[in-house]
């Protein structure tokens, strides 16, 4: 199985959202595992918490990973119970 790390500071603003659901859906077509890397990143929106979460847990079962999550971006997901739905 290939991997694939996607930095969730290119992936700011409307269109980037947008551009982040296409590169989760590429990656589980080819079958990557995907990594998700915060640390460029101080703060995250809402609207990559619930498209990461819907990926989590309906499109990719276990193959979604994080890495660089600050203290900051980690109590984000605790006040937004993201942290227990993603498992970070």
């Amino acid at each position: 199985m290939h991997m694939k790390t996607l930095s969730i500071a290119e992936y700011q603003g409307a269109e980037g959202l947008e551009a982040l659901k296409a590169a989760l859906l590429a990656s589980r077509e080819q079958g990557e595992t995907v990594t998700v890397d915060f640390s460029a990143v101080d703060r995250i929106d809402l609207r990559w918490l619930q498209l990461l979460a819907v990926y989590a847990q309906k499109e990719n079962p276990g193959g979604l990973n994080f890495q660089g999550v600050s203290e900051a971006v980690s109590h984000q997901l605790a006040l937004t119970g993201m942290d227990a739905l993603l498992s970070v």
